[in-house]
C-alpha cells in the first residue's frame, strides 16, 4: 500500500492511499493535533518501522502499525512545504516478526491533522427538545480475528443523554472542521478490538470518528468524546434548523450505543508449534530432537531458544546436525540471557500454528503424545485450552517415580491447591495462551503454576491423556525452570492470586496445601 501527502503551509493539499485521492478539493486547515490511518480491520501482529531521512523522536513522532493481514513492505511518501522550504519524507514499515500484540492504527503525529479514507454515511438529524438522535446507514462491522470472526450490529440510533444547548454554525469559506472522538468502555481480555470507523457528513470537510479500544468482556458500553472546533466563535453564524448542525458536547458526556456481539469461531489448523528453550544444555536438546523426529504426527514446526549459552559451538553442531530433518525449524538466540519465560514468550510470538507444546530442553516425549493430544483438541468443546499427559520421572537411567493426575474439567480450585500439570507435557491453546497474558517474566520460579492458572481463571478448562506420553529427568545439572528463588516465586504467586484463593478456597485448606506442595517440590516429587 502506498500513502502520499503534500502540506502547504499547514493546510493539507493532497492525501492519497493507493493513488485514490481522499481528501477534499477546499484542502483542510490543520490544527496542532495527530493523523490516524486506518490500515486494515483485524486481530494481528505488531509491524516495525523503519525510518529514512526522518528523525525519530517519542517527542514528535510516533508510530504503531499492526494487523496480519499486511505483508510486506509499506511505503509512505509526504511532501511538506513551509515558507517555500519543501520537506521530503519517506518512511518505510517492514513487519517485526517476534511479537503478535493485538491492535489496528498506525498513528502518525506530525502535529497536524488529516485522515483516512472518509466514508459518506447517511445521516438524519432529529430533535426533540433537548435531545439528538442521530442515524447512521452503517449496520454491521465485521472483524477478522486471528482464529475466529467477529460480526458486530450496531443499532442506528445514538443517544445523547446529556447535551448543552446545540449550536449551527457555519464557515463562509466552507473550511470549518469539528472531531468527536468517541471512545467507549467495553471488556473482552485482549481479545475484541476494532479499528477506527471514519465518517463524513455534509458539509464536504465535516468528520466524525468512532473508535473501539481494547476490553476484557463483553458488554453495553459507553461512548465517551473529546472535540476539537479549530476555528473562532467570531466566525459562527447561527443558521437555518434545517441546515447541517454542529452539535457541542460537554466533555464526559455519555453517549449510549446498543451493540449485538455473534462471535464465530473458526475451525483450527491443528498444527503445532512447539517451543523449546533452551540453556547451556546442548546434548540434551539433542536427545530431546531425536525423540521428537520420531513423533507419529507430523504437522508441527519447532522453534528453538537459546538463552545466550557460552557454549554456543555446541548448539551450532546440534542445530547444522538437525535443522534439514524437519520440515519447519528455527533457531533464535537472546542477545542477552533473560531467563525461561522471556524465552518461552519469544518463542510463542514466533509461532504461526494454533496449539503450543512447551518443552524443556533435558526432557523427552513417546512417540504419540503430539497425535492424542491433539486428538482430544479435536474431539473436546471449545473451552478446552489445556491438553496435558502422564509423565515417567527418570534419574539417569533409573525410573524413580510416575505422576498420572486425571483431573480434568474447569480446575480452577485444584490449581490452587496445586500445581498438577506438568510441565514437559503441556499442549495449549495459543488463543489462551494469548488472552492470559503469556508467561510473567519478572517471577524467578512457578511461572508455569502461574500461566496455568491464569488461563483456568479466563474459563478455559484442562483435558488429560491417560498414557505415558513424556519423561521428565532429575538431575544436578542447571536447569530452566528451577533455582534457589523457589520460595520467592512461590510467595510472588500466592501475593499474584490472592483474591482467587479468598474466593475459592478456605484459609486453613491452602495454607495445608500450599506446605504440602512446597514440601513436595523441594524434595523433588
Amino acid at each position: 500500500m502506498k500513502i502520499n501527502w503534500k502540506i502547504n503551509n499547514n493546510v493539507i493539499s493532497k492525501l492519497e492511499i493507493n493513488n485514490e485521492n481522499i481528501i477534499n478539493p477546499f484542502g483542510i486547515e490543520t490544527a496542532d493535533s495527530y493523523a490516524f490511518f486506518s490500515l486494515e480491520e483485524g486481530i494481528g501482529y505488531k509491524y516495525k518501522i523503519l525510518s529514512k531521512n526522518i528523525k525519530y523522536d517519542d517527542k514528535h513522532y510516533s508510530y504503531k502499525i499492526v494487523n496480519k493481514m499486511i505483508e510486506g513492505l509499506w511505503e509512505i511518501n509526504g511532501e511538506e512545504s513551509l515558507n517555500g522550504k519543501i520537506l521530503n519524507r519517506k518512511i518505510e514499515l517492514k513487519c517485526l516478526e517476534d511479537s503478535n500484540f493485538m491492535d489496528f492504527v498506525m498513528r502518525f503525529r506530525i502535529k497536524k491533522e488529516f485522515v483516512n479514507k472518509v466514508l459518506i454515511s447517511d445521516k438524519e438529524l432529529y430533535y426533540k427538545n433537548t435531545n439528538v438522535y442521530n442515524q447512521y446507514s452503517v449496520k454491521k462491522v465485521k472483524l477478522i480475528g486471528e482464529n475466529f470472526d467477529i460480526k458486530i450490529t450496531i443499532n442506528d440510533k445514538i443517544i445523547s443523554e446529556e447535551m448543552l444547548p446545540f449550536i449551527y454554525a457555519r464557515d463562509n469559506n466552507g473550511e470549518w472542521i469539528i472531531h468527536v472522538r468517541m471512545m467507549p468502555k467495553i471488556w473482552h481480555k485482549e481479545v475484541i478490538k476494532l479499528c477506527n470507523s471514519w465518517y463524513k457528513t455534509q458539509p464536504i470537510n465535516q468528520i466524525l470518528s468512532k473508535r473501539i479500544l481494547k476490553n476484557q468482556k463483553l458488554k453495553d458500553y459507553l461512548w465517551y468524546h473529546n472535540e476539537r472546533i479549530p476555528y473562532k466563535n467570531k466566525i459562527m453564524k447561527f443558521i437555518n434548523p434545517n441546515a447541517f448542525p454542529i452539535v457541542t458536547l460537554n466533555k464526559g458526556t455519555r453517549l449510549k450505543w446498543d451493540v449485538n456481539f455473534e462471535i464465530i469461531e473458526k475451525e483450527p489448523n491443528y498444527k503445532v508449534s512447539i517451543v523449546i528453550p533452551t540453556y547451556k544444555r546442548a546434548d540434551y536438546l539433542e536427545r530431546l530432537l531425536l525423540s521428537i523426529k520420531k513423533q507419529s504426527f507430523k504437522d508441527y514446526e519447532i522453534i528453538i531458544i537459546d538463552d545466550n549459552s557460552p557454549n554456543y559451538n555446541e548448539y551450532k553442531i546440534v542445530i547444522d546436525k538437525y535443522s534439514n530433518q524437519f520440515n519447519e525449524f528455527r533457531f533464535l538466540r537472546n542477545k542477552k540471557n533473560r531467563g525461561a519465560p522471556y524465552s518461552r514468550n519469544r518463542g510463542i510470538s514466533q509461532a504461526k500454528y494454533d496449539f503450543i507444546a512447551l518443552v524443556d530442553d533435558d526432557d523427552e516425549w513417546f512417540p504419540t503424545k503430539l497425535e492424542n493430544q491433539i486428538e482430544i483438541f479435536k474431539s473436546s468443546n471449545k473451552k478446552t485450552g489445556i491438553v496435558y499427559t502422564w509423565t515417567k520421572i527418570f534419574q539417569g537411567k533409573e525410573l524413580v517415580g510416575e505422576y498420572t493426575p486425571t483431573k480434568e474439567g474447569y480446575l480452577m480450585e485444584e490449581i490452587l491447591k496445586e500445581c498438577f500439570i506438568p510441565s514437559p507435557s503441556i499442549m495449549l491453546k495459543k488463543k489462551a495462551l494469548i488472552e492470559a497474558g503469556l508467561f510473567d517474566e519478572k517471577m524467578p520460579s512457578c511461572q508455569d503454576w502461574d500461566m496455568w492458572t491464569r488461563i483456568i481463571s479466563c474459563g478455559y478448562e484442562c483435558r488429560v491423556v491417560k498414557k505415558f506420553e513424556t519423561i521428565y529427568h532429575k538431575h544436578n545439572r542447571e536447569t530452566i525452570g528451577k533455582s534457589k528463588k523457589t520460595l520467592k516465586g512461590y510467595k510472588l504467586y500466592y501475593r499474584k492470586h490472592w483474591k482467587l484463593f479468598a474466593k475459592k478456597l478456605k484459609n486453613e485448606l491452602t495454607l495445608k496445601n500450599f506446605v504440602k506442595y512446597f514440601l513436595r517440590m523441594l524434595r523433588g516429587y
